[in-house]
């Protein structure tokens, strides 16, 4: 059983870890669509092996690219149904580990 201490403890990391997190603004994809959420989660290995099957090179691809285009590839590389509930798990990962939850 853990000491009061302890809980103490963890609930003051995890304020900090929280603190940070909602201290941000924005998150760098490549912190969000890891390598591991990738392996995990589609059928490709990396982060660049999705961007390239997007046809994405440049943050102006992506800022530019049609959103029924991501959800294609999501579909073809996933379980997932969208581009969107695809970066929401991967968001709720970051989430989760920033937290270490």
């Amino acid at each position: 059983m853990k000491s009061s201490v302890e809980f103490t403890s963890m609930f003051d990391d995890l304020e900090k870890n929280l603190q940070e997190l909602s201290s941000k603004k924005q998150v760098p994809l490549e912190e969000i669509l890891t390598d591991n959420f990738i392996k995990s989660n589609t059928s490709l290995n990396t982060l660049d092996e999705l961007l390239d099957l997007m046809n994405i090179s440049c943050q102006s691809d992506f800022e530019n690219i049609d959103e029924s285009e991501l959800d294609n590839v999501i579909k073809k590389v996933s379980n997932y149904s969208s581009w969107d509930d695809f970066l929401s798990s991967a968001g709720i990962e970051y989430s989760k580990s920033k937290l270490n939850l």
